[in-house]
């Protein structure tokens, strides 16, 4: 499973990369909560623009979830 995840995650940066000619650099924006039940926001940004962020329970998490609305945006942005 966290495999699969990785691959995907690969993938989303290879495809962005290939329409920005930039790998998305991740950056956290936040983290609320106490230490153990904490959320992590992150955004994905490229060409120094934030493209999509994301929420998750780790940053690798929130960094996937940011990759998935940068690459929806970029997708409804072709439409």
């Amino acid at each position: 499973k966290e495999y699969r995840r990785q691959r995907q995650m690969c993938i989303r940066d290879r495809y962005l990369q290939c329409k920005f000619a930039e790998v998305p650099k991740y950056e956290l924006v936040s983290q609320q909560g106490p230490a153990h039940e904490r959320i992590f926001v992150v955004q994905a940004v490229v060409h120094g623009k934030e493209c999509g962020s994301g929420r998750g329970k780790s940053k690798k998490e929130a960094e996937q979830n940011a990759a998935k609305a940068a690459l929806d945006r970029l997708n409804n942005d072709k439409q």
